[in-house]
């Protein structure tokens, strides 16, 4: 299975957004950031974990559900008191979630994964697996989609 650890905030918006201003709540989504998760998503077949701010609050869970291609989203990244950064919650959640709850088959291993966020806080350090936005310009670009499908579309070990 492919995973993609999302973030909302600076990945499916950014602050330049045209729904950004004059919004009656927080839970704003960029159409052409979110246009390029459901590229990612269709074009690699991976499976969404929300690692963002996002995942605790049902409302916004629920927008971002909404917006992506349905049935991609598997998960959230829990809120672990001891944890201090969305990297240590992703890891929480890999070593163990997963296991717990979806590998009872072989054949559900995760083969890739990517993490998008515009924090580097999230930075797994494995120098492969991080995409990095930016909440003041652009959000998830064209560009970066296309660097995240390579990714997630090429052999774990090439």
């Amino acid at each position: 299975m492919k995973l993609i650890f999302l973030d909302v905030d600076g990945v499916l918006n950014h602050s330049k957004s045209p729904k950004w201003f004059g919004a009656e709540d927080n839970h704003v989504l960029d159409d052409d950031c979110v246009g390029q998760i459901n590229r990612v998503i269709l074009q690699t077949g991976a499976k969404v974990v929300l690692s963002s701010s996002w995942r605790v609050d049902e409302d916004a869970k629920e927008v971002v559900e909404h917006a992506l291609v349905d049935g991609y989203v598997i998960g959230r990244t829990a809120v672990v008191l001891s944890v201090h950064s969305r990297r240590e919650e992703i890891l929480h959640w890999i070593g163990n979630v997963w296991p717990c709850t979806f590998n009872w088959n072989d054949k559900e291993t995760i083969e890739q994964l990517a993490v998008i966020d515009d924090d580097s806080d999230a930075d797994l350090n494995d120098g492969v697996s991080f995409f990095q936005t930016d909440f003041e310009n652009w959000g998830l670009t064209k560009e970066i989609a296309d660097d995240i499908i390579k990714h997630l579309n090429k052999g774990m070990f090439e």
